[in-house]
């Protein structure tokens, strides 16, 4: 739910937040681009890392990232054009990549029979977060400026990361040696969960 809220928000809103803030739209479709390419060098390794520790704490650590890096553009916008992008690629790297890490978080406490309910399940939650982010974080901006689309974020998953770490405090990880290697799933089709090795 949490990774629908803030990646369906932000895809939808950054053009009216470049515009409010005077970087402009064209700048702000590049930046989306650059978060692209952020989850693109950071997916495999991060879920390499969650392969070879308990994956929650993982989660927690984009979560950070991402309310991290919310705040930050909550503040202003760097001055300069390679800040800026340097700073989107971070923010989507973390933020492209934990729906993933959460899916195989997930699989690890199912049979692999399992694993096509699991996606959908998934899936539909993910759905609902991204239907609901935009108008959501548009209400933000609505209150507090083009500051309110990264302060949305920022609530969203600091939220969801104070969760996880109560979760930790309730439930022992999944043993190492019982858990199948992170895949990446991206939230697109229940069919992921046919495809992927792991539901063999």
């Amino acid at each position: 739910m949490g990774a629908g809220l803030i990646n369906g928000a932000v895809p939808a809103l950054l053009p009216v937040w470049g515009d409010r803030t005077g970087t402009g739209v064209s700048t702000s479709v590049l930046l989306l681009s650059a978060m692209q390419l952020g989850s693109l060098l950071v997916q495999w390794p991060l879920g390499r890392l969650s392969d070879r520790t308990d994956r929650r704490w993982v989660i927690v650590g984009c979560l950070a990232g991402v309310a991290a890096f919310s705040a930050v553009l909550a503040a202003g916008p760097p001055k300069g054009d390679i800040p800026l992008f340097g700073i989107f690629m971070l923010l989507g790297g973390v933020a492209l990549s934990f729906y993933g890490i959460c899916a195989a978080h997930a699989a690890d406490h199912v049979p692999p029979s399992g694993m096509t309910r699991l996606a959908s399940g998934m899936l539909f939650i993910w759905a609902v977060g991204a239907a609901t982010g935009p108008f959501l974080a548009a209400q933000s901006i609505e209150i507090a400026g083009p500051a309110g689309l990264f302060l949305f974020c920022a609530v969203v998953t600091g939220g969801v990361a104070a969760f996880v770490l109560w979760r930790m405090t309730r439930r022992a990880p999944v043993p190492r040696e019982h858990r199948p290697g992170f895949v990446n799933l991206p939230a697109t089709s229940p069919s992921i969960g046919q495809i992927d090795p792991r539901s063999r």
